[in-house]
């Protein structure tokens, strides 16, 4: 059965695609269920071919993706946008050796807006200074700056 939490996660999967640079290798992977959504590939202009046409090189750098849906308003703060996420994702995140990035999409009204967050990061730099616990909890309560709200 599909739900319709998956057709907003659709959606979403489908915003994060349009805005992402044309330049940039996506990979999707077919095994969704564990939290990574799309694997993406950085690359850069690297001048022009003999034609005269942009070619570009890899950057080296590689990030796995999970997109979150929504069409609720997004619940915001002083710290940011408040997501709460299972601390069960979070740990599995916390695994990879490559950037996990978090991107929560906004598609309620047609304006779709999309907050992104690198995991090991935020994990590092605020979960375990400022919640060193958060880890025996079921959910934790993250924070998206508001600078971290873009067009990718």
């Amino acid at each position: 059965m599909r739900t319709y939490t998956h057709v907003v996660d659709s959606k979403a999967v489908r915003e994060v695609l349009k805005q992402l640079p044309i330049e940039w290798v996506v990979r999707s992977l077919t095994e969704r269920d564990y939290g990574i959504d799309l694997m993406v590939e950085l690359f850069d202009i690297d001048g022009s071919d003999k034609k005269g046409k942009v070619k570009y090189r890899s950057t080296g750098w590689t990030a796995l993706l999970q997109i979150k849906g929504t069409e609720a308003k997004q619940k915001r703060s002083k710290k940011g946008m408040a997501i709460d996420l299972d601390v069960d994702f979070l740990l599995y995140a916390e695994r990879f050796a490559l950037p996990f990035v978090l991107l929560y999409v906004y598609v309620g009204d047609g304006n779709p807006t999309i907050h992104y967050l690198w995991i090991q990061r935020y994990i590092k730099d605020v979960l375990d200074e400022d919640y060193p616990k958060w880890r025996t909890k079921e959910t934790k309560r993250i924070h998206i700056p508001e600078a971290e709200c873009a067009s990718i």
